[in-house]
């Protein structure tokens, strides 16, 4: 079994940037991942799959960082009216 917590660097040893979030700035913590595969050891279909498979799920990220920020600014723009749904 592989622990999440036993593949990803320490907080200290991740790259870190300051963003605006809903109104707060706060620090975030990410990591940068590079795959490769030789192409001798797998399938001839493989890499496509992984294309495949890699451009659904940026599209998925890319939809779902829109919709975040489409989200925000209705939170920021009509502050009133979302806090009014939220009581």
């Amino acid at each position: 079994m592989v622990k999440l917590s036993e593949l990803f660097a320490p907080l200290e040893d991740c790259l870190r940037e300051s963003v605006w979030l809903y109104g707060w700035q706060v620090m975030v913590y990410y990591q940068c991942f590079q795959f490769h595969w030789d192409k001798a050891n797998y399938p001839e279909i493989f890499p496509a799959q992984v294309a495949r498979k890699v451009e659904a799920f940026e599209r998925f990220i890319h939809l779902n960082g829109i919709a975040l920020g489409v989200i925000q600014v209705l939170a920021l723009e009509m502050p009133q009216s979302v806090n009014s749904k939220l009581i």
